[in-house]
């Protein structure tokens, strides 16, 4: 995107200018990079929400009538990129609207008719939802249980070790009759078939325990279409779930989960959905992951061959 392009460019700015170099001397250069977002974005459905912020945005740089002065200062320079990451990622009174919370039966599924999902939509680009009281305390103490005896290193997506992911993991089969209510309730929550998703993953971070900027799916055939994390405990301090290109960060809150669609309808990896564990500062954070894969979702998600789907 021209504008994430626009604040690093600003910031390389900030560096070199340390230095005693010079780059710009007039907004002249940098509203044309402005004006070149405003035109990409009328080919996409999101103009009217995202107008707003170009027009704030405008605004902001016109503000600087010497940028260059601006630029010199390292600290005015941090306010201008604050203050434009701020209008970039500000929420539209229109996607404000969007982000509201229900009890929701999933269509009329029969398990869920007397016993409601309590829904909150978290983000809507892309689409996070947060289940609250999606799983009990008893039941997080037997996943704990059934998980610590066989906790190792967890690996990443390669299938090896790797510093990017600090913290232990264990794949739970459906062997105990917790795991076997878990995974329907993921079902019941998406929507989507379970017949390929993998296995429950239980995962413990320690102090310090981290994941690093990734994406859960794996770019292969019957990628990762979903994925359900759940909240087994609350972090004291660190811990959360941030999303760097939504500009999203979700608190861990015990008994909760959160769900998104890592791909989008075409099969195409939504590039918004890259996102990390933080590290976690005080205590520690039990989490439990259920990726869930394409292969199966035919009739309950079907593909598109939008190019914006």
């Amino acid at each position: 995107m021209v504008i994430t392009k626009l604040l690093l460019f600003v910031a390389s700015v900030c560096i070199c200018s340390a230095a005693g170099h010079e780059f710009f001397s007039s907004t002249d250069q940098v509203i044309p990079l402005v004006e070149e977002e405003r035109t990409l974005l009328k080919l996409t459905h999101d103009i009217l929400a995202e107008a707003e912020n170009l027009e704030s945005i405008l605004e902001i740089l016109k503000l600087f009538e010497d940028p260059a002065e601006t630029i010199n200062d390292p600290a005015a320079a941090y306010k201008l990129i604050k203050r434009l990451r701020s209008e970039w990622f500000a929420i539209t009174s229109r996607r404000q609207r969007m982000l509201s919370c229900r009890y929701s039966t999933e269509g009329g599924n029969p398990r869920l008719i007397l016993a409601p999902l309590k829904e909150e939509i978290e983000w809507d680009e892309p689409r996070i939802v947060r289940y609250h009281d999606m799983i009990s305390d008893k039941e997080i103490e037997i996943l704990k249980n059934l998980s610590r005896p066989y906790m190792t290193r967890s690996q990443t997506g390669s299938g090896t070790v790797s510093n990017i992911r600090i913290s232990q993991s264990v794949f739970l089969t459906e062997d105990n009759i917790v795991v076997v209510q878990v995974n329907q309730r993921i079902a019941d929550a998406t929507g989507l078939s379970m017949e390929t998703a993998e296995h429950l993953n239980v995962q413990n971070y320690g102090t310090g325990g981290r994941y690093e900027p990734h994406y859960d799916a794996l770019d292969e055939q019957d990628d990762r279409i979903g994925t359900f994390l759940i909240y087994m405990n609350d972090v004291e301090i660190g811990g959360a779930t941030v999303f760097p290109k939504a500009g999203v960060a979700l608190q861990p809150k015990k008994g909760s989960a959160v769900f998104w669609y890592n791909l989008h309808k075409n099969g195409d990896v939504d590039l918004r959905t890259e996102h990390a564990g933080c590290p976690v500062l005080r205590g520690n954070k039990w989490v439990a992951n259920k990726w869930i894969h394409e292969f199966g979702q035919e009739f309950t998600r079907p593909c598109s061959l939008s190019r914006w789907e």
